[in-house]
């Protein structure tokens, strides 16, 4: 029989993880009788395998290091995570959410993003009246612009932006488009969204930019389809091009079609005409004219051509009716700031503060009745959430 020293020896070592065959290797007695040392002594045996680990050692681990359960897995010699999450059930350790890291992680990556902020340090250099003064110095100057920029490419940017918004090739497109009837030539579909690919590469042959007969029209998709065989492509392409027919006269009649779509914004007659008597938007003189908005306001004030005045009820009464602002923009062809302004001159109540505010008293209340002893389950009936959503509001709390 082993003497009480060897005794309290052996029940520390079993306490500790030791499994019974290790304990008796270390005194050189069976697994068995060390069984009946440990049961004579009041220790109850517990069924170990290699995957097992003392609630102290884990505790230290999971909640005072905050290991993730892959990590201790791989440090204690676990075959996977899912051991370590079935003892830390057997030994009631709370079990963290998904997203602790995540948020934690985003905590930290916030706090070192506002120490290192330029906004936070008085940097002089980012000061607003020095950056606008180094941004006219660089204007005037013109130090880093055109061939004084590290990227100057000789103008190459430029010179492909002015060939493809040219009127030259807005009427190679218009001619391609009429001659093969609006119709994409590889997949004979006529109500894709079409575009006029050129046969002979654009970027390679300047000379047959604009020609009608280097053009095909394709949908999008077999346009992008054939990207990088276009070289195959070319006799193929050729022999559809050259079965195609379109009269002069037709196409001087696009010609001049686009010749009087994009002069007409630069009359200011017809400008104060549709614009001042009939009242058009300017989206609609936009579209009219196939040029961007901006355009036809650059032509407005040129002309000095006063601004519409919208009728700001009708502003009011779109936003009471549930429009959004962005709606409200489109509609009566405004700018962000203009549509608050009508709505903060007549003290209307903006709907996402609102919304905000109902939300803010919303997670008082909740918290409240967290507090008062109501369980997760009753909450998400009472406030109609999902357990995620209360779970973040909450915290990670052991309740």
């Amino acid at each position: 029989m082993a003497d009480k020293q060897d005794t309290i020896k052996m029940i520390e070592l079993y306490q500790s993880g030791y499994t019974l065959k290790e304990v008796g290797a270390k005194f050189g007695v069976h697994r068995k009788m060390i069984s009946k040392i440990l049961k004579d002594n009041g220790v109850q045996i517990i069924r170990r395998n290699n995957n097992f680990i003392t609630k102290e050692k884990l505790y230290d681990l999971y909640v005072n290091q905050e290991l993730p359960s892959r990590k201790i897995a791989n440090k204690v010699g676990f075959k996977d995570h899912k051991s370590v999450t079935t003892w830390l059930r057997k030994y009631n350790i709370p079990i963290r959410h998904k997203n602790y890291f995540t948020d934690k992680r985003r905590k930290k990556l916030s706090e070192i993003m506002k120490v290192n902020s330029s906004f936070v340090t008085d940097n002089p250099m980012k000061k607003p009246e020095i950056v606008a003064k180094y941004k006219k110095t660089l204007k005037e100057t013109g130090i880093r612009r055109g061939a004084n920029n590290w990227n100057w490419k000789g103008g190459i940017t430029d010179e492909n932006r002015k060939a493809r918004t040219s009127i030259e090739n807005e009427e190679f497109r218009k001619i391609v488009f009429e001659r093969d009837s609006y119709t994409c030539q590889i997949c004979d579909d006529d109500k894709k969204p079409i575009e006029a690919n050129h046969i002979k590469l654009f970027s390679e042959n300047r000379q047959l930019r604009f020609e009608p007969s280097n053009g095909i029209t394709l949908c999008k998709d077999c346009h992008q389809s054939i990207r990088g065989k276009e070289h195959e492509l070319e006799g193929i392409f050729n022999t559809i091009v050259s079965s195609k027919h379109i009269s002069k006269k037709k196409i001087q009649k696009i010609k001049d079609e686009i010749m009087s779509k994009i002069y007409l914004y630069r009359d200011k007659e017809w400008l104060l005409n549709n614009y001042v008597n009939k009242k058009k938007k300017i989206s609609a003189l936009a579209r009219e004219c196939n040029v961007d908005q901006g355009t036809i306001n650059t032509w407005i004030h040129k002309f000095k051509i006063p601004l519409n005045k919208v009728d700001e009820s009708q502003v009011l009464q779109a936003y009471k009716d549930g429009l959004s602002v962005e709606k409200i923009q489109v509609k009566f062809n405004l700018a962000p700031k203009s549509v608050y302004d009508i709505l903060n001159k007549y003290d209307v109540p903006l709907r996402h503060i609102q919304i905000e505010k109902e939300r803010q008293e919303k997670i008082k209340l909740l918290k409240i009745d967290y507090e008062n002893g109501m369980s997760k389950r009753e909450l998400k009936k009472k406030y109609n959430m999902g357990g995620g959503t209360i779970v973040k509001i909450l915290g990670y709390d052991k309740k």
